[in-house]
């Protein structure tokens, strides 16, 4: 992490992503010139999480997908001026827990979804054991905010954020131009830089680039639709059609949309692939085994390479055309009435590959970022220029030209180093160019070129110089030797719990096992389990009977806005009865109390 850390700071980019607080902690210490940006993994949900994690030094966080637009809105009113970005999710795909706070696929694969090594356990099927029921329980739909954008926008948050993890450029391509072409509409102007929309049907393009089925999650606010796909947790694409007849290799249907050679196509049964009692009733429907079928992917697609019409050979056809397919030998033959998908489409292919080409004057050659500072000052009959290699103000190197001072017939000294360092070609460098001073003066265009030689020899080795140092800094704050703990000298335990009748059995566990020290009772309080008790109540029955044990109020890991006043009444008992140890599962956590 280091190395990369070290040639990171070095090539432009806007800032980097990050989940772990010692790793923000390290870069901001070793490294201040990479701008920090809160993920969506620290599950920031409200505004104490973004005041928290403005503290640490993050000048943008990306809050959780879970906000409503009106949390949002809250949110962003509250940190207006401050030093902090708000960035929200629109579109992608949907975690059935928290970002951050998924231990599934770490507990069922031993792959830990908040490690960046998801296994997608949430999108296997599964049987419901104490009711007829089976089907993808947990898999959720995929996020798609673009009819509801106006909202975001009314949000004012700083940036909107497609999730794109391992996704093709086909994806990107689509997915970006429909938010593109939504905030043009919105807005009612271009808003692309160097306006460079191009306008499609990218609701229509969506279809063929991966996707489950839609949803707007919580913008509107809670509850407002479901958001699981009991049939389906994988790329639908569009319904073109049944299959009417089934000839040898060959089936015929009528199909609703164009088609051409090469489209992506898939059958599927017309069996359901879920159960749920309340629309089904006790008689199962569907299986169990088709569902991990279509979870294993083993499913009859292919690529669309003969196809005709009423006999005859064609390349393309237009929607609403009975059409003849001839299926590859690999694909089990279908029934009649099976479903057909239109997957893929070979003609958004070809406008995304039109889109990654290369332009003809692009650079291709890595250019690293520096700043370089001129200053120009007149001391008598001498004119002394100066330029100061920095990056995010650690200085690199330092050239000094001095020459007799002549006041130029045409003022353009700023202009002309602007236009003369801007790409120090020989050293690798993109320079961001400031100049101060005295403007005025005629300097000779030799000079400046003779200045540029210098810097692009001097400058490569100057910033390995910087590099290495930066290198052996962060491994000095790595091996610092820290304070030793004392050892323990015997066991202590601390019990967590949200009910009080767990109390009772802590002390008969204690009565019949005299060494089990109880050094720490930790209380996180759920209505589900208290009844009718008030906080007064039950932290009254805590300590009575606490056994000589510590008592600490445990937060709820999750804080909604709604949350805070109920927390806050709770919190206040605590304190009343005498408690003063808290425990925290959130950065926002600590700024709340």
């Amino acid at each position: 992490l280091r190395l990369e850390l070290a040639e990171l700071q070095w090539i432009g980019i806007h800032a980097v992503i990050v989940q772990d607080l010692g790793v923000a902690r390290f870069i901001r210490k070793n490294f201040p010139s990479l701008r920090l940006h809160a993920s969506t993994q620290l599950a920031v949900h409200n505004l104490a999480g973004v005041l928290a994690a403005m503290e640490f030094g993050f000048k943008r966080v990306v809050v959780a997908r879970e906000l409503t637009a009106q949390e949002l809105r809250r949110i962003q009113t509250a940190v207006e001026g401050l030093d902090v970005e708000i960035e929200a999710f629109c579109h992608g795909s949907l975690c059935y827990s928290y970002s951050g706070l998924c231990f599934f696929s770490g507990a069922e694969d031993a792959r830990s979804g908040n490690r960046g090594e998801c296994a997608y356990t949430c999108r296997k099927p599964y049987r419901i054991l104490n009711e007829p029921g089976h089907g993808f329980l947990f898999s959720m739909k995929d996020l798609n905010t673009s009819k509801d954008l106006g909202k975001l926008v009314e949000a004012n948050i700083h940036t909107l954020k497609i999730e794109g993890r391992k996704k093709d450029a086909q994806y990107v391509a689509t997915s970006v131009g429909l938010y593109r072409q939504e905030l043009n509409r919105i807005f009612g102007r271009e808003t692309a830089p160097g306006g460079r929309s191009i306008v499609r049907d990218y609701q229509h393009d969506m279809s063929f680039s991966f996707h489950r089925d839609m949803t707007s999650l919580f913008v509107n606010g809670r509850y407002h639709e479901n958001v699981i796909d009991l049939n389906n947790p994988t790329h639908k694409g569009v319904l073109i059609g049944q299959i009417e007849k089934v000839r040898d290799r060959t089936i015929e249907l009528l199909s609703t949309v164009p088609l051409e050679r090469f489209d992506g196509l898939r059958i599927d049964s017309t069996e359901d692939l879920f159960h749920s009692k309340p629309q089904h009733g006790e008689k199962v429907k569907g299986s169990l085994k088709g569902a991990q079928n279509k979870y294993r992917n083993n499913v009859s697609q292919f690529s669309l390479r003969e196809f005709a019409i009423r006999g005859r050979r064609m390349n393309e056809t237009n929607a609403n055309t009975r059409v003849e397919i001839e299926l590859p030998a690999e694909i089990e033959l279908p029934k009649i009435g099976d479903k057909v998908y239109k997957i893929r489409s070979n003609e958004l292919k070809r406008h995304t590959e039109n889109l990654i080409k290369a332009p003809a004057d692009a650079r291709l050659r890595p250019l690293l970022s520096i700043d370089l500072k001129f200053q120009a000052v007149r001391s008598d009959e001498t004119l002394v220029l100066s330029v100061e290699a920095t990056l995010a103000g650690t200085h690199i190197l330092a050239e000094t030209v001095q020459l007799d001072y002549q006041t130029a017939k045409k003022p353009n000294l700023a202009a002309d180093i602007l236009d003369n360092f801007t790409i120090l070609g020989d050293a690798a460098c993109d320079c961001h160019v400031s100049f101060q001073g005295d403007g005025e003066a005629f300097v000779p265009r030799s000079v400046l070129k003779e200045l540029k030689q210098k810097l692009n020899t001097a400058l490569p080795q100057a910033i390995q110089r910087v590099k290495d140092e930066s290198i052996q800094s962060s491994l000095d704050t790595l091996t610092h030797k820290r304070r030793e703990l004392p050892a323990a000298t015997h066991a202590a335990f601390a019990i967590k719990i949200d009910r009080l009748e767990y109390l009772d059995a802590i002390k008969d566990f204690a009565a019949q096992n005299p060494g089990f020290a109880l050094s720490e009772i930790i209380f996180e309080p759920k209505r589900a389990f208290l009844g009718k008790l008030s906080p007064k109540e039950v932290f009254q029955s805590l300590f009575d009977k606490r056994e000589g044990a510590n008592i600490r109020l445990a937060f709820p890991t999750v804080l909604r806005a709604w949350d805070e006043p109920l927390l806050k009444a709770w919190v206040i008992a605590f304190k009343d009865a005498g408690g003063s140890r808290y425990e925290i599962g959130n950065i926002g956590a600590r700024r709340l109390l």
